[in-house]
């Protein structure tokens, strides 16, 4: 909710907050969250496959009296429908623009695959480390918006052909990836090969200028990645579990990071099935009794927090956090060794 009706709410029970009140309030809890911020980061781009999306952020511009438009970032991990047993989880970051340096930068140590809308700046990533399997439900609605105006026959009819790969992928959505796979080969497969030239013998029958035609030239330009799901079970149709919801409010200029770390921690709350507020609490509380300066702090409560999703948390750190915090003298079952309540910022 945008902090100015949050003010409004208040107000209305008899208690004044400046809108600048609660924005340094916002800005202090996403410091305290930001190691368990950077971990998110990391255990997502540690995956083989995620999801890349990206959406506007208003962003105050100091002397001018209005915002300017940033951009946030997301990059989300979701097993499920292969029946994977990991956690889902998803990170933003901020950016000022919409650059194609942007992800390059966010993802310069991700290997694997890269399922992304067709914004063109996601292309060069593409290379020996990186693949890219491209949103089927971007190329259906370009096609659903003409079927949807009037009568558009060419239109109608890539949309049954598209709702049947749908249809498939609804069936076999929670089987393991062999599974997938094998339905995929056997029934989405000569689907797929009659659709290509079907749109190629379509689009030279058309005017070049109109909207099918520009349609139809946006999925066979991208066909590869639009089709990389057929061989490999653990790649979705389309990118809607990665799709960057938009954020509520507006932040500084030196806000950009903390709006990346609340919207982070909101969405993880929210692919997790727990109270966002228990969340961000409870991860604060555990940071200040161990002491932001212990990683493995921060290790164990992301690793903690994405695994339940009944509000209760638990500790399940890997080895490694495991071995670093006994170098550190922490007991991560019992919490000893608090440490002092570090410095506000």
């Amino acid at each position: 909710m945008p902090l100015y009706r949050q003010a409004q709410i208040y107000s209305r029970q008899g208690v004044d907050l400046d809108r600048s009140t609660l924005a340094d309030w916002v800005g202090r809890a996403a410091w305290h969250l930001r190691p368990v911020y950077e971990r998110l980061l990391v255990h997502i781009c540690s995956s083989p496959k995620i999801f890349a999306d990206e959406t506007t952020a208003p962003v105050l511009d100091p002397g001018r009296g209005r915002t300017k438009t940033g951009q946030l970032w997301a990059y989300a991990r979701d097993d499920r429908p292969w029946g994977g047993t990991d956690p889902p989880a998803v990170a933003y970051v901020y950016a000022p623009d919409r650059k194609s340096e942007r992800p390059q930068a966010h993802l310069a140590d991700f290997a694997g695959v890269l399922q992304v809308d067709g914004y063109a700046g996601y292309r060069a990533l593409a290379g020996n480390r990186v693949q890219l399997a491209f949103c089927g439900a971007h190329v259906r609605r370009r096609f659903y918006e003409l079927a949807a105006a009037g009568p558009a026959p060419i239109a109608s009819e890539a949309l049954a052909r598209i709702g049947a790969l749908y249809a498939i992928e609804d069936e076999i959505r929670g089987r393991d990836p062999e599974t997938r796979g094998m339905a995929r080969q056997q029934r989405s497969r000569p689907i797929v090969d009659a659709l290509e030239p079907w749109l190629r013998e379509k689009l030279g029958t058309i005017s070049q200028k109109i909207k099918l035609a520009e349609a139809i030239r946006y999925a066979l330009s991208r066909w590869e990645g639009l089709t990389r799901f057929i061989d490999k079970g653990r790649i979705e149709i389309d990118s809607n579990r990665g799709r960057a919801r938009d954020p509520s409010g507006a932040a500084g200029v030196a806000g950009g990071a903390a709006l990346s770390t609340k919207t982070s921690r909101r969405e993880v709350a929210d692919v997790c099935f727990f109270s966002d507020g228990a969340l961000g609490q409870r991860l604060i509380d555990r940071i200040n009794q161990h002491g932001r300066a212990v990683e493995a702090a921060s290790h164990l409560w992301i690793n903690s927090a994405i695994r339940r999703r009944d509000g209760a948390m638990s500790f399940s750190a890997s080895p490694a956090v495991r071995a670093q915090a006994r170098r550190v003298g922490i007991d991560l079952v019992s919490g000893q060794r608090p440490r002092p309540r570090y410095a506000d910022p």
